[in-house]
Formats: C-alpha cells, sequence, structure tokens
C-alpha cells in the first residue's frame, strides 16, 4: 500500500497549514519585464482580513513592485513601490526618526 506523506506545515494550536502557492507571471508596470516566481503561503490569502492583499516583490531587473492578490490567487493589480521607502532604507534610525517627527 502506498502512503501518501503530507507536505504541509502545522503549528501547535494552528492546524494544518495549507502550504505555499506560486503567483502567475504578471508584467512589471516600470520595465514590462517578467515578475516570476513570487509564492505566497496560502494561509496568508485565504485567512486575510482584508483583500485583495498586499505583497511585495521585485522583478527580474530588481524594480520594487506591490502585487495585489484576491482570494483565488489572482493578481489583480500590479504598482510600482515609491522611491520615498527605498531612500529611507539607505538612513539610520536617528535619520528616520528626524524625518518622520518633520511631517508635523
Amino acid at each position: 500500500m502506498l502512503r501518501l506523506m503530507d507536505q504541509r506545515k502545522s503549528e501547535p494550536g494552528e492546524g494544518i497549514s495549507l502550504g505555499k502557492k506560486t503567483l502567475h507571471d504578471v508584467p512589471c508596470p516600470v520595465c514590462k519585464g517578467n515578475i516570476s516566481g513570487v509564492m505566497v503561503e496560502e494561509d496568508s490569502i485565504l485567512k486575510a482580513q482584508r483583500v485583495p492583499v498586499i505583497i511585495p516583490a521585485k522583478c527580474k531587473k530588481g524594480h520594487a513592485v506591490i502585487l495585489f492578490v484576491d482570494r483565488a490567487f489572482t493578481v489583480r493589480d500590479v504598482e510600482a513601490a515609491g522611491t520615498a521607502e527605498q531612500e529611507q532604507e539607505k538612513k539610520g534610525a536617528a535619520d528616520k526618526a528626524k524625518s518622520w517627527m518633520e511631517s508635523f
């Protein structure tokens, strides 16, 4: 008799995790190249309180994008991520706090 192994992960108290899904390829809004191989946890989509779920990703040329994914794991929209966030990553914690305080 052949037994199939369930490769889904589970944590104590959580039940069985559904695993991961790979999203379909979508075009990058910046360079029109492919965004492929984006994997998401099924639980993060199916158990989300708000839909579409926002998934950060990068195209093959390195452009940061935001994918909007519905419960059927369909990418409903793709937007280029703001350059402001990338600029913030270059700053130290003190600089980030200072710029945040200046916004008031």
